[in-house]
């Protein structure tokens, strides 16, 4: 994966996503391996050698499809669905940073690549009879809360009114994934892309020895009126609760927090990034930081969509809409 041109090295790139490839299919989609083909392909696409992203391209879909044949029956739309999986994030991450876009338009580019194949997927899972939600929620929150209120049933604590409130619990649960499902299908999409991108450019910035110049994620920044927007938003959801538009509102909503909530996690990265630590253990940082809000400090998520909001109508952190190569940054990454 180095900037090279060795005939060689081509090959065993060429190779090595086959591999991938096949391992991907046979082994039930193993979400580790489409990272990796994504990276590979992603350097390639990097070196703006088009005929070498087109034959790599082509030797993955012949190992799909070769897999696929294994089963004596070959699905063209599950072979699309798998071949986009292991190269449309990574070439598009890789033309992107090429290109010296913007990190707002390389984020949203390989975001809207990840969409496109997560519906897909959905669609496959349509076209075979199944319901989505029944399929990837329903199905699971039925099996742990049956597990629960089995261990439950034969603790020592069991009451009816406590089994009562347990299942209302559930049953609440159930209702608001199922009411935010379309926003949540969005936000993993937009995380997996992301986490996608980042690996990809550290590995690009590796195998040619510099920085690329591209925003880094501690300069994020909303606009001034997007709090304003998100403010009016809940005014109107507030009166609209229970009108025609109240889950459409609901979820343009979460969307909105969300993306304070990012803004508001990068005005902490940007002061906790002079500590120069290297990037990786900041964002393992964040992760126990992130899980331990979400178990026991609940108010520290509204707090940093807080701060978002604040950075977007004050710019805390004085930046303006500027966009500095990570190079100049001086962060440690």
């Amino acid at each position: 994966m180095t900037k090279t041109d060795n005939i060689f090295a081509r090959i065993a790139e060429g190779i090595l996503l086959c591999i991938i490839a096949y391992f991907y299919t046979v082994t039930g989609n193993i979400m580790l391996l489409a990272l990796v083909s994504n990276v590979i392909i992603g350097t390639v696409a990097y070196r703006k050698h088009v005929f070498a992203v087109i034959l790599e391209s082509v030797l993955v879909l012949g190992a799909l499809v070769f897999a696929s044949m294994q089963n004596m029956y070959v699905d063209l739309f599950s072979v699309l669905i798998d071949f986009l999986n292991l190269l449309a994030i990574g070439i598009t991450a890789g033309y992107v940073l090429k290109y010296n876009k913007s990190f707002f338009t390389a984020v949203s580019a390989v975001s809207f690549a990840q969409l496109f194949v997560t519906i897909l997927a959905l669609l496959y899972v349509k076209r075979g009879g199944n319901d989505i939600f029944e399929m990837y929620v329903g199905a699971p929150i039925d099996m742990y809360s049956d597990a629960f209120m089995r261990t439950f049933s034969q603790s020592g604590v069991y009451s009816k009114e406590n089994a009562e409130i347990f299942s209302n619990i559930f049953d609440m649960l159930y209702t608001a994934i199922k009411m935010f499902m379309p926003s949540i299908i969005i936000i993993s999409s937009v995380i997996t892309a992301f986490f996608t991108f980042t690996v990809t450019k550290k590995t690009i910035e590796f195998s040619v020895k510099q920085k690329l110049s591209v925003m880094p994620f501690s300069h994020i920044r909303l606009g001034k009126k997007t709090s304003l927007a998100l403010t009016v938003l809940m005014l109107l959801l507030f009166i609209m609760q229970r009108s025609m538009f109240s889950d459409a509102l609901s979820n343009i909503l979460v969307l909105m927090l969300f993306a304070h909530f990012v803004c508001g996690v990068s005005v902490i990265d940007f002061y906790f990034a002079k500590t120069r630590l290297n990037w990786l253990i900041r964002l393992i940082i964040y992760a126990v930081v992130l899980m331990f809000a979400c178990m026991s400090a609940p108010f520290l998520l509204p707090g940093l969509v807080i701060v978002g909001m604040l950075d977007s109508r004050y710019d805390i952190r004085k930046i303006g809409q500027d966009i500095k190569p990570e190079n100049e940054e001086g962060d440690g990454e």
